[in-house]
Parts: C-alpha cells; structure tokens; sequence
C-alpha cells in the first residue's frame, strides 16, 4: 500500500529535510508552501533523488488558501 505524506513548509531547512526522509522511506510526498519559487526549486531536487512527489503552493494560515490542500 502506497502511503503518502503532506509537509508543510517543505520547500526548505526541516520542512525540506522531513520531506527528503519520506521520500526516501518511499512515501508520496506532497511540498505544501507558500513560496513558489523555492517549492519548484525543492521539487526538482527531490525529482533528482527519484522521489515522487508534487508541490502545492499554500499559505495555511488563510483558510481559504489552506483548503486548496483538499
């Protein structure tokens, strides 16, 4: 069974290295920040270490933008 996992702030510092962890236990890994460029720039390095995942550009602490997760 695939698991997955959803890391705010993952685009850098611990959210990223959280992330690089469960990518690297072979969960789906799903970057949630608010800042796109370092989101693409995290995404493309996880791509490299052949990490599935994808990115969600968010701010959580606007609900309205928090619910885009869902």
């Amino acid at each position: 069974m695939k698991k997955y996992a959803v890391v705010t702030g993952g685009s850098v510092g611990i959210g990223y290295s959280i992330a690089k962890k469960f990518g690297q236990e072979n969960y789906k890994v799903y970057l949630v920040d608010k800042e796109e460029k370092e989101l693409k720039k995290a995404h493309k390095d996880l791509l490299s270490l052949k990490i599935d995942c994808e990115i969600i550009k968010c701010d959580i602490r606007n609900w309205d933008s928090a619910e885009t997760i869902f």
